[in-house]
Order: structure tokens, then C-alpha cells, then sequence
């Protein structure tokens, strides 16, 4: 295209260095000035901005340009250059030039490249500009805004060691630019402005390794949804002051930002949400940032390297990857360091992801992952510190998630919050890791084991850990040096392995240490070997497939009063409760179920609830001695709220706890036992008010008789039977009474006269006169007026009468007691002989005042009558079991 109504002719004002220009391009060689870039116009260095412009576009006849085009050097080109709408059939070669005006290349079509190596200008305006070749501006000096909108470059635009500046603008327009081969802003470039690439395409590098660019509206770089074939290459002393933007762009290759710093003014330094990088993405070697780090919803298909960065969030979160989505590893290590919060929530990893170096949330969480996704394992490792909560939220962890050797400092607030979270893998705490702050698990699903070894957990004041809900399909260990300061809370979790908590030792600051309430364990639960918990320790309502061991512990603090609660649990095997370091005070076994209770001497102090409490056997270790047993039952109350207020012992008792024991003893075959608890029951039923209690309604005086009757009635019954436990108890009464009972007898038979045959042939007979205590009477009465033969003086004694005949029944004191007891059994003593009873005389005093011998042998039979029904009656109930015991 030949300039239109222009010739040679209209430049007849020629300069020297316009002379020198003219005869170069005729011969296609370099017209070269000066070689170095002119700061002043003069006659050998100007050049016409027109007549350059006019030689671009051909010349003319008179001015034939070589095919190879226009190649000035060291001129000052004075004027604006206008090639706005132009198309050229050569490249363009203007190197080392100074522009007096910016030029302007808008909508211009360029066969061949451009060259403007070292060249400066106040400006340059090339929006829309096509080129087949590159574009060469290596350390080009814009003073001013540079704008290539919408350009079209068909190989690199190479601005190595450029300085451009944009004036408090942009220094750099290259919205929607395409570039076949690379971008280079290399080399010390200096851009005082915003680098604006937004929508760009570059099918090869973007390179701005070494550069400085400093933003003016905030943004230093901006490559907003460009689309890059190659790296993304911000390296090796890479500096911007201003956001760093990649947001929405799609990368071929790395985001690479070794040794890199950037400030975001406090605001965004690295901006990439939603971008699509292939390649890693590496924050390492130094780099620094002050500001953010932003990669919300990002699409890295390599790892995300962040080994040895410093980031500082300027009181705001320091990195931020919600929703990115990572297919390799992603790595904070080797000195990495952030003030600020770390954030991947709900981000997808693929790899590993794995935590060292220092984590500081500046008052907010250190790092904040809920609801990540890691397809391989998590690792926070030795020198990983956290100043704030670490938030593992409902994370899904494919891998293990291993904690080792690090310090997490919650700040006053959680120091590790993991509800919800799943592991496919193990869970391991180990290398003397330590928490300040609450360790939260709540809803937590473990496929593996959970181990903690050599763990400080220290609530600062409130829970330790919480891990309430809680599904873990291997073991829980928490052992070897487990220590924490604060509760330690399993409610509702479910264990499909053992919990060991063997050498633990807990401290819940007046709380409760240990709550496991609800939990449901498959296997074993083991608090032995030196555990110690100062606090209570609570299982209530667990369900517990194996055995409970907790010999050797130390269940209730320093004082042995802490409380130990195990009420409604379910336990398949043994409580092991031996060999423990004080005997366990405030216990409450309250409606627990378990297999086998494993106990020793030392077990129990006071303050136990028992009522409810079912258990099959005692084991062979355990006491089964029944004075043992029942002291052990005397220290119980009806619930732990009635420890402080034992003014009521009758509203407290339980009986159920001394029917489970006289149960377990019968059957375990310790009859003897059961018996010995039985009586001694009985005996606390008395003591305490529970025998002989008259209806409400009653008067009170007619309560108190019933009261009294029935206590002396209850104690008797326990006297002669043992309240029914021990029967043949009676037959030792029923000696006792009957020989008791003859000796009298005989005693009143042989020195007191008093008993006497009750057949009145006998006694009426004056053949036996002289065996009648009054026989000098009766023979007198029966021989009026005749001498008393000496035969007949003094008392007569029916028991050693000679002259009775042996046709007779004989008196035996024997005998007689045992007629006189055994109710059904006739001896012929009772039948036959009976005592001697004086007549009754008529006031009452004197027959108060006459009581003698025969009166009290009467008395006597009568009382032995009635001891005999009543053992006969109760032996036959007790037999038949038609009585109750406390009946």
C-alpha cells in the first residue's frame, strides 16, 4: 500500500540522517545513526515521523524500499508516527530509537516482525495490531501507557528488560492480546503500573522471572482468563506491589513463583481462583507474599508446592484454595511460615496433603480445611505449628492422617476441629505432638486405627478432646505417654476395635476426665497399667463387646473420690476392677449389665450405687466372703445425688444390689455366702425401718404397736431360723428348749414335789398315799382318828414314789419336755402326768404375792407349748416355702 498523494518529492527538506535512511532501504541494510538510543534531536540522528512513515508504507518510484524493509537505528524520530488502519509488507526494524510522540500502530497489518529493541517512547498505541512475525522490544522504554488490545502477534513478544510506565494507568494494555509464541517480561523488567493480559492467549511462555512490577489500581499483573500453552513463569526474584491476577485463566504448564515477592498492598497478592494450571504450581524458594494467596475453585493437575514460602496475610486469611481442586500433592513444608489463615475448604486433593512449618491465624483458624477431600494421606508432621484452630471439618482423607511431633495452639479457642471428618486410613498422633486447645472429632469416621503416643492434649480450660460421635472401624489407642488437661469426651462413638488407654493420664481441672458415655466398642476397653484420671470417668449407657480391665489404675485422683460412672452400660466380659491405687469412691453402677466382676479387698470405698446392677459371676480372683460382700453393700447409696444428703438411709435403701448377690453366690455354688448375705440383709431391712411399717391410715398408736410387734416378731424369726435361710437353725432351738425345759422339769419334779400323775385312779388311790407331797394330810383325811404310821410323815415325791406301780407311765423330765414341745407326737407324759397347780386366791395381790413353783412350772409348759407350735409352723412354712423370707 503506497501512501496516498505522498512521493519522495514532498520531502525535499531531507536531514542527513533521512539522506542516510533513504539510501539504506534501497539497499536493505541497517541505517545505523548511533548505536546507542539518542536522548536529543539533531541533524545526523532526526528522522521525520511522516518521512519514516512513508518509507514503512514502500516509498515510491523515486524511492524503492529493498524487500527487507525499513532497519533504522540510533534515531530520534521526531513527530508522532501514524501507521492507525496501515498494512506493511515488511518488518518493521527500529531499534535504539528515541519517539518523540507515541506511535501509533492501532489496526495495523505487519508482514514480518517488529523490532524496537532499546528504543523508548512517550507511548505506544498498537490495539488490534497483526503481525506475522514477532515482536521484539527487548528493554524498551515506555514513559508512558503502552496498549496492544485485541493485538495479534504471530510469533513472541519479547519484552525483556523493558520498563514501562503507566503513569498511575495501566503501564501495560494487552487485554485479549494473542501471542503465538512466548511473552517475555523478563530480565529486570520494570513495569510502574498494572500488566493488564485479561482473556490473553499465549501459546508459549509467559515469563517474568527477575522483573518488578508495581500495580496502580491494585493489580500488578492482571492475566484474568487468559490462556497460556506454556508455564506461567513469575521466578528467580520476581517482585509486584499489587494483586498478581491468574483468575480464570487455563495454563499448559507450571505457575512457577520460586523466589518470588509479592505485595498485595494488603489486599490479594496471588489471585488464580477458578484458573486450570497442568503443570505444579510452586510457592517456593523464598517466595514471600504479603497479602493473600488466592486459589478458590482452581484446577491444578500438578501439586501445589508451597516449601519454604512466607506468606503474611496482613491481618486477613494468607492463603485461601476453597474448592481448588489439586490431582497431585499438596505441600507446606521446609520452613513454610503464615500469618494468616490457611484455607482449603471443601478443596479436592488427590495426593497427599502435608503440613510442616509454622501456621499462624493471626486470631482466626491456622488452618482451615473443612470439608477437604484427600485421596491420599494427610501429614502434619515434626515441625508443623499451628497459632490458631486446624479445621479438618467433615474432610474426607482416603490415607492415613498422621500427626507427628508437632504444636498446635488453639489460641484459646479448638486447637484441632475434625467433626465429621472420614479416614479411610489410620489416624496416628505421635513424636510428642502437643495441643493447646480443644481437640474436636465429634462425628468423625475412622476406617483404621486411632493411635495417640507421647500426645499433650491441653483444653486450656475446657475439653481436651471431643470426639462424641465418632465412628472409628479399627483400635483407639490413646497410651505411651497420652496426656491431656481436660476432658476427653467419646459420647456416642463407635469403636470397631479395642480402646486402650493403658500408662493415659488424664486431668479434667474438676471435670469429668474421661466421658465415653453411649460408646459402643467391639472389643476391649483397657484403663490399666498406671492409668490415672483426675476426674471422673464416665461409661454410662456403653455398650462394651469385651472386657472392661482397669486393674492397677487410678480411678478417682489423688483424693479416690473422683466419679467413676458406669450406669446402663453393657459389657460382654469382665470389669476388672483390681489393684487399683485407692479404692474407688462416688462409683455408680446404676442399671449396668456385665459378665463377670473382677474385684479384690482394696476395690471399694464409699459412696457406691449399685441399685440395678447385674452381673453373672464373680471371677476366681474375686472375694466372694459374705461378710466382705455385705460390708461392700453397705457403702452404697441410691444415686450419686445422694452422696452429699444421707439423712435418709430408709429412702435410700435398695434391695436389689442383696438379691443380685445372694443370686450370683447360689449360683456359683457359694451357698453359705448366700445364706450369711441373706441374714445380713434382713438385719439392715430391720435397722433401717423396713420391717413392720402400718399402713398411713392407721392411728398412731395402733402403728407403733404394729411396729413394735412386728420388729420383735421379725427379730425372733431371725433368732430361730435365720429369717428362713438357715432352718436347721430351729433344731438347735428346739434342743435348747427341750433341754432347757427337762432340767426344769427335773429339777421340779425332784426338789419341789411339783408334778403329780393326772389319772385320778392314781392320785386318788390310798395305796399311793405316801407318794403325795401332802401325804400326812390326805392319810389323816382318809384314817379320821387313827395314828399316823411313820411311814407318812414329812412330803411325799410322785417322781421317786416306790410304791407306784410300773403298770404306770413314770415320770421323765425327758420325755415330758419333748410331749410338752412336739404338739403332734404323744409320749403319754403330758397325758399322764401334770404339775401340781395351787388353788388361785381371792385378791389378786395375794395371788401376785403366792407365785411360786407350781406356778411358774405351769407357766413353763404353757410357754414350751407355744415355742413348739411356733417352731412346728414354721418349719413346715419354711419347708413348703409358703413363707417369705421377711415373713
Amino acid at each position: 500500500m503506497k501512501a496516498t498523494g505522498r512521493s519522495l518529492c514532498d520531502f525535499f527538506e531531507r536531514t542527513a540522517a533521512e539522506e542516510r535512511l533513504l539510501d539504506c532501504v534501497k539497499q536493505g541494510k541497517i541505517a545505523q545513526l548511533s548505536p546507542v538510543r539518542p536522548n536529543h534531536s539533531s541533524i545526523d540522528n532526526r528522522v521525520s515521523a511522516d518521512f519514516l512513515r512513508f518509507l514503512l508504507l514502500g516509498g515510491d518510484e523515486s524511492a524503492p524500499v529493498h524487500e527487507r524493509g525499513v532497519q533504522l537505528q540510533g534515531a530520534y524520530i521526531e513527530g508522532k508516527l501514524d501507521m492507525n488502519g496501515t498494512t506493511l509488507q515488511q518488518g518493521i526494524n527500529l531499534s535504539h530509537c528515541t519517539f518523540s510522540e507515541s506511535p501509533d500502530f492501532t489496526d495495523t497489518q505487519v508482514s514480518g516482525s517488529i523490532n524496537l529493541r532499546d528504543s523508548t517512547s512517550p507511548g505506544f498505541i498498537a490495539n488490534r495490531l497483526t503481525t506475522r512475525g514477532m515482536v521484539d522490544m527487548t528493554r524498551f522504554w515506555c514513559r508512558g501507557r503502552m496498549s496492544v488490545d485485541d493485538a495479534r502477534f504471530g510469533g513472541s513478544l519479547i519484552m525483556a528488560g523493558a520498563r514501562l510506565h503507566g503513569h498511575g494507568g495501566r503501564s501495560l494494555s494487552a487485554d485479549r492480546v494473542e501471542i503465538r509464541g512466548a511473552l517475555s517480561l523478563y530480565g529486570g523488567t520494570v513495569a510502574d503500573g498494572e500488566v493488564s493480559l485479561q482473556g490473553a492467549q499465549i501459546l508459549g511462555v509467559v515469563d517474568c522471572s527477575g522483573s518488578c512490577f508495581y500495580g496502580s489500581d491494585g493489580n500488578a499483573i492482571n492475566l484474568d482468563h487468559s490462556q497460556l500453552g506454556e508455564e506461567l513463569n513469575l521466578a528467580k526474584g520476581f517482585s509486584a506491589v499489587g494483586a498478581v491476577r491468574v483468575a480464570g485463566a487455563q495454563v499448559e504448564g507450571a505457575l512457577n513463583c520460586f523466589d518470588a515477592t509479592l505485595d498485595g498492598q494488603g489486599d490479594t497478592a496471588l489471585w488464580f481462583d477458578a484458573a486450570c494450571i497442568k503443570g505444579n504450581v510452586y510457592l517456593n524458594g523464598g517466595f514471600k507474599a504479603r497479602g493473600r494467596i488466592s486459589c478458590k475453585g482452581a484446577i491444578i493437575e500438578g501439586q501445589l508446592n508451597c516449601i519454604g514460602a512466607s506468606l503474611d496475610g496482613c491481618g486477613g486469611v494468607a492463603f485461601s484454595a476453597d474448592g481448588a481442586h489439586v490431582k497431585q500433592d499438596v505441600v507446606f513444608r521446609r520452613g513454610f511460615s503464615a500469618v494468616g489463615a490457611v484455607r482449603l475448604l471443601g478443596a479436592k486433593i488427590a495426593g497427599q496433603l502435608i503440613c510442616n512449618g509454622r501456621f499462624d491465624g493471626d486470631g482466626e483458624e491456622a488452618l482451615h480445611a473443612d470439608g477437604v477431600v484427600v485421596g491420599g494421606g494427610t501429614f502434619l508432621g515434626t515441625d508443623f505449628s499451628s497459632n490458631g484452630p486446624v479445621r479438618l471439618m467433615f474432610a474426607e482423607i482416603a490415607g492415613q492422617l498422621v500427626i507427628s511431633g508437632g504444636r498446635f495452639d488453639g489460641s484459646g479457642q479448638e486447637a484441632l476441629v475434625a467433626d465429621g471428618v472420614m479416614i479411610k486410613g489410620d489416624f496416628h498422633i505421635t513424636g510428642n505432638t502437643r495441643f493447646t486447645g480443644e481437640v474436636c472429632l465429634l462425628g468423625a469416621q475412622i476406617d483404621d486405627q486411632f493411635g495417640c503416643k507421647d500426645v499433650v492434649f491441653d483444653g486450656a480450660g475446657g475439653d481436651a478432646v471431643s470426639a462424641d460421635g465418632g465412628v472409628i472401624k479399627g483400635n483407639v489407642i490413646l497410651s505411651e505417654g497420652f496426656q491431656a488437661y481436660g476432658t476427653v469426651r467419646m459420647v456416642g462413638a463407635q469403636i470397631g476395635g479395642d480402646l486402650n488407654c493403658n500408662t493415659a493420664r488424664l486431668d479434667g481441672f474438676g471435670r469429668v476426665a474421661l466421658d465415653a458415655d453411649r460408646v459402643l466398642v467391639d472389643g476391649s476397653v483397657s484403663l490399666q497399667n498406671g492409668f490415672r484420671s483426675e476426674g471422673g470417668v464416665r461409661f454410662r449407657g456403653a455398650q462394651i463387646a469385651g472386657e472392661l480391665n482397669c486393674s492397677a489404675a487410678g480411678l478417682g485422683g489423688k483424693s479416690g473420690t473422683s466419679p467413676f460412672l458406669l450406669d446402663n452400660m453393657r459389657l460382654g466380659g469382665k470389669l476388672v476392677l483390681r489393684a487399683l491405687e485407692s479404692p474407688l469412691s462416688n462409683a455408680s453402677f446404676t442399671g449396668a449389665d456385665i459378665s463377670v466382676l473382677d474385684d479384690d479387698e482394696g476395690t471399694w470405698g464409699n459412696n457406691i450405687a449399685l441399685n440395678g446392677f447385674v452381673y453373672a459371676a464373680f471371677s476366681s480372683g474375686a472375694v466372694v466372703n459374705a461378710t466382705f460382700r455385705a460390708s461392700w453393700l453397705d457403702k452404697q447409696v441410691a444415686n450419686m445425688a445422694a452422696v452429699n444428703d444421707q439423712s435418709n438411709p430408709a429412702n435410700d435403701f435398695r434391695p436389689q444390689p442383696w438379691r443380685q448377690l445372694q443370686k450370683v453366690l447360689v449360683e456359683m455354688g457359694h451357698s453359705a455366702e448366700a445364706r450369711d448375705v441373706g441374714i445380713a440383709f434382713e438385719r439392715r431391712l430391720r435397722d433401717i425401718g423396713h420391717v413392720g411399717q402400718s399402713p398411713e391410715n392407721w392411728w398412731p398408736w395402733a402403728g407403733r404397736i404394729y411396729t413394735a410387734t412386728s420388729r420383735a416378731l421379725h427379730c425372733l424369726y431371725g433368732l430361730l431360723t435365720g429369717f428362713g435361710y438357715r432352718p436347721m437353725q430351729l433344731l438347735i432351738w428346739f434342743l435348747a428348749m427341750w433341754l432347757i425345759c427337762a432340767g426344769i422339769y427335773w429339777y421340779a419334779a425332784l426338789h419341789k414335789r411339783v408334778f403329780a400323775p393326772s389319772n385320778p385312779l392314781v392320785f386318788q388311790n390310798e395305796a399311793y398315799f405316801d407318794c403325795r407331797p401332802d401325804r400326812g394330810d390326805a392319810w389323816r383325811g382318809a384314817n379320821p382318828g387313827q395314828e399316823m404310821p411313820p411311814t407318812y410323815y414329812g412330803e411325799g415325791n410322785w417322781y421317786l414314789c416306790q410304791t407306784l406301780r410300773e403298770e404306770y407311765t413314770g415320770f421323765s423330765p425327758l420325755a415330758y419336755s419333748l410331749d410338752v414341745l412336739m404338739p403332734l407326737v404323744d409320749l403319754q407324759q403330758e397325758s399322764d402326768w401334770a404339775p401340781l397347780v395351787p388353788t388361785p386366791k381371792q385378791g389378786y395381790w395375794d395371788e401376785f404375792t403366792s407365785f411360786g413353783w407350781k406356778h411358774f412350772i405351769r407357766l413353763l409348759i404353757w410357754f414350751e407349748i407355744l415355742v413348739g407350735w411356733g417352731i412346728s409352723l414354721l418349719m413346715v412354712a419354711i419347708v413348703s416355702g409358703l413363707a417369705r423370707r421377711s415373713e
